[in-house]
């Protein structure tokens, strides 16, 4: 419950001063593309100050204590008996970022995102930020490399499952509407700080852990219920 309590809270925190960010600062400042991308400047900006709380106030000994952990997993093991530790280093603490910024690459490339500039580096950090939780599961696993890769298969389809289906069930011209931006943030920073908690911290946790994000996914998709009923 402890657990619940703490990352709900800075879940919150970090939604507010994204509200504050996103409604009040970038208007002020005019920057006219970052206004055009508040569903995504929400959730890019939730899960940054997100990061910044956990890492700095309420869970920076946990963290700490992970990144320590960490030289003893056999994965780490395996990458710095190839590449040296040096090299391990700089690999654990970009990896995430490198998938992110690559998925929005290939993206880019393949024609299937078109957006501003801005938009790109949202995305791709948005994204490097959701797969913290998956890279802590991996790298935090004393199993082999391989019987890692097979159980973190339930793992990314329960984590995405809870990540998209808020996002699908929206009607795309509602999507930056309020408050849906603020719900789907709360959701995705919920799920992250779950999985973070679970994963990375090493605690077993009951399915109340992911009331939150779940209760927010409700909260967002139940008004399509009126329209399925209008059809019936």
């Amino acid at each position: 419950m402890r657990d619940l309590v703490t990352s709900v809270s800075a879940s919150l925190a970090a939604l507010i001063l994204s509200g504050i960010t996103v409604e009040m600062l970038v208007p002020m400042l005019g920057v006219q593309q970052l206004r055009n991308s508040k569903f995504i400047m929400v959730l890019c900006s939730s899960l940054v100050y997100q990061t910044v709380i956990a890492r700095s106030i309420v869970y920076s000994k946990q963290i700490q204590s992970y990144s320590e952990g960490l030289a003893n997993s056999e994965i780490v093991r395996s990458i710095s008996t190839i590449f040296g530790g040096s090299l391990t280093s700089v690999f654990v603490c970009s990896s995430s970022y490198l998938i992110g910024f690559s998925i929005v690459l290939f993206a880019v490339l393949t024609g299937v995102l078109v957006a501003e500039n801005s938009t790109y580096v949202m995305l791709g950090l948005t994204i490097s930020l959701m797969v913290d939780p998956l890279i802590a599961f991996m790298m935090n696993s004393n199993r082999a490399f391989y019987e890692t890769v097979i159980e973190i298969g339930p793992v990314v389809i329960g984590y995405s499952a809870i990540l998209l289906i808020g996002v699908g069930a929206i009607p795309v011209e509602n999507i930056e509407a309020w408050p849906y931006p603020y719900l789907l943030g709360f959701c995705w920073a919920s799920a992250r700080m779950a999985f973070l908690v679970t994963y990375a911290f090493d605690r077993k946790q009951n399915i109340l852990v992911f009331g939150p994000s779940l209760l927010a996914l409700f909260w967002a998709v139940v008004p399509n219920l009126n329209k399925i009923i209008d059809q019936l």
